[in-house]
């Protein structure tokens, strides 16, 4: 159901923002617009059926996002653990 998934994703979605409010005073950056679409499939995930396309699509999504990330990041983000 719909509801059920944009609830999980919705949750999913505040721990983020949260995160970013706090730790980033609210500023979003490219690659965490990846982490959204990766949210809403984990969300599909769990509660839907199974189709290969929500995995599929997360590698995606992840791929664009370490893209994207090491091109905001301006330290090295290979040795970036955090």
């Amino acid at each position: 159901k719909a509801e059920d998934t944009f609830f999980v994703g919705s949750k999913l979605t505040e721990i983020i923002a949260n995160h970013i409010s706090s730790q980033r005073h609210g500023v979003w950056e490219s690659h965490d617009y990846a982490l959204l679409g990766i949210i809403n499939k984990i969300a599909r995930i769990i509660c839907g059926n199974y189709s290969a396309d929500h995995w599929d699509d997360i590698i995606g999504y992840a791929k664009l996002g370490k893209d994207l990330h090491k091109g905001d990041d301006k330290s090295d983000g290979e040795n970036n653990n955090n």
